[in-house]
């Protein structure tokens, strides 16, 4: 093989070297999602809590090319006896490059169909099913696209092509009930 075979070779192959997974998430039934084992190039990490009232984590995944592990935190709160999913977090190199939290809660969350993008699928974890789904720019979580859809609209607009990296549809609708107060179910014979 003469040095041109090689450096032809050595073109073709340094790209796969550079561009490698580099993450892994560790899945641990036992820890009930109180820790989140990152995997950085065979060595084994825990993730870093970056919220004050954080309980645990939620929803990890891994970008597309490796690069970028993401998760929900879920913190306490006030009127709920279990945490909400309130914060997306990014972690690259070794550290938190992104913290974006929202409100309603996060409760789906995907890399974007473009490199550099995350969606997430907001709610209200009780009543009426409203969601909100949002595109974000990875490098400083600005707002690109944002489209809301719930159980009130009978003709909602088409939901766009970006949003459905999070795989969860819109609610249904849900016609409202008819005029007039629904009997109180008092178990007594109607008169």
């Amino acid at each position: 093989m003469n040095k041109w075979h090689v450096f032809i070779v050595g073109l073709l192959v340094a790209p796969t070297c550079v561009l490698a997974a580099r993450y892994k998430v560790a899945e641990d039934a036992e820890d009930e999602g109180r820790v989140l084992t990152i995997i950085d190039r065979g060595h084994r990490i825990s993730a870093p809590m970056t919220e004050p009232d954080q309980e645990g984590f939620g929803q990890a995944k891994v970008s597309p090319d490796g690069q970028t592990v993401g998760w929900i935190a879920e913190t306490g709160n006030c009127c709920t006896s279990y945490p909400l999913p309130t914060v997306l977090v990014l972690y690259r190199h070794g550290k938190v490059v992104l913290r974006v939290p929202m409100a309603p809660p996060i409760f789906g969350w995907a890399f974007g169909p473009r490199p550099g993008e995350v969606v997430t699928q907001q709610q209200y974890p009780h009543g009426q099913e409203y969601f909100t789904f949002t595109r974000l720019r990875i490098t400083d979580g600005r707002k690109l696209a944002e489209y809301r859809c719930n159980q009130d609209d009978p003709d909602p607009e088409p939901r766009p092509p970006w949003s459905r990296v999070v795989d969860k549809p819109c609610p249904d609708y849900m016609p409202p009930p008819p005029d007039g107060p629904e009997p109180a179910a008092t178990g007594m014979p109607a008169e």
